[in-house]
């Protein structure tokens, strides 16, 4: 398994571009991969480190079709903030100081969250509302808090809402904050602490939570961050030492992703001509030169009546060009040459 799973690894960098894969498979494989959308339960190495490698092809075209104001940071570039420069900077590292996010960092993140996911007008308002040093010193205590509940457990041996709650601690008190939920409240740890957070993402919880409708979260409460952190660390631990809460999220996201908009490769499959019937177009003047050919002068196919007509036999109608004759006039009696008498006159007689 590890030289079919390094060769999936290794796409990562030199992945074939996932929207290029209709030319190189045939139909019926383009309908079996639209399909089937695999449990996180069920899913193996090879496939997760395929998901995994079409997530920069996905979010390009994410951002692409959300495009950006003028001034404003594209969702590409959002995201590379997201997912390389912020778990590198915040956090504790070997050898160095606790460093957390600032001000600006936090509300780039926040930009990130509402352009990667569903947008929520209010949230940055809100967010934007608290005092600095208030916002600043929340999140110190909540990763002081945090890496002292974590920091003498190996990292995949941490049991993050069992192990005396330690993420769901941290998670509740960034909600003091005004705006910040547990999804925010995820994020905000998340990038401080990437190797063992995972953040309460929609698409997180569709997969690993939603159950077969993949349905996403109704509360989003400390209990339903719960469950995403449960099944986010029954997937990684059947995984390798090198797939982490973050990996899991891209996964989510592109399998999710999927189920939205239907798979890419089916749908540019059917647009390609080797997989597609085209039937000939048919048009007003084709139809009006069929019915030529079976036209008989003089009579009107039933077929041709825009509505039946009641009183009327449409199969033998006669066509609007021609008129009924008028009906003959009644005769007129003769006139008689005789002279009327009268009764009294004929009684005599």
């Amino acid at each position: 398994m590890n030289a079919s799973f390094n060769v999936f690894r290794n796409s990562r960098t030199r992945h074939a571009s996932y929207f290029s894969l209709p030319q190189q498979i045939s139909s019926r494989a383009v309908v079996a991969m639209s399909l089937s959308i695999p449990s996180p339960a069920a899913i193996s190495v090879e496939a997760f480190a395929e998901y995994l490698g079409r997530y920069p092809d996905v979010i390009a075209a994410v951002s692409a079709a959300k495009g950006a104001k003028p001034g404003q940071k594209s969702l590409l570039e959002l995201d590379e903030y997201r997912y390389v420069t912020a778990p590198a900077s915040f956090g504790h590292h070997a050898g160095g100081k606790h460093k957390i996010a600032t001000r600006d960092d936090v509300l780039t993140l926040v930009e990130w969250k509402l352009r990667h996911g569903k947008f929520r007008p209010t949230l940055m308002k809100l967010v934007e509302s608290n005092p600095t040093a208030t916002l600043q010193e929340t999140i110190r205590e909540a990763g002081k808090t945090f890496f002292a509940a974590t920091s003498t457990v190996p990292v995949r041996d941490v049991r993050l809402p069992a192990r005396d709650g330690a993420a769901l601690r941290s998670v509740k008190m960034l909600c003091e904050l005004k705006g910040i939920g547990p999804a925010t409240a995820s994020l905000l740890l998340a990038v401080h602490y990437p190797k063992e957070v995972i953040f309460f993402s929609d698409e997180v919880y569709a997969w690993l939570c939603g159950g077969a409708s993949h349905n996403p979260p109704s509360k989003y409460n400390a209990k339903e961050y719960e469950s995403v952190v449960d099944g986010m660390l029954a997937l990684v631990r059947r995984l390798p030492e090198e797939f982490g809460p973050l990996d899991v999220e891209k996964v989510a996201y592109v399998v999710m992703y999927d189920k939205k908009n239907g798979s890419t490769v089916a749908k540019a499959a059917k647009a390609d001509k080797t997989v597609k019937t085209v039937k000939p177009e048919t048009t007003k003047d084709t139809k009006t030169a069929d019915n030529a050919k079976d036209a008989v002068p003089g009579k009107r196919k039933a077929e041709q009546l825009p509505y039946p007509v009641q009183g009327i036999d449409t199969k033998r109608r006669k066509p609007h060009s021609e008129k009924a004759a008028p009906k003959a006039a009644p005769k007129a009696a003769p006139a008689s040459t005789r002279t009327r008498r009268s009764s009294r006159l004929q009684k005599s007689s």
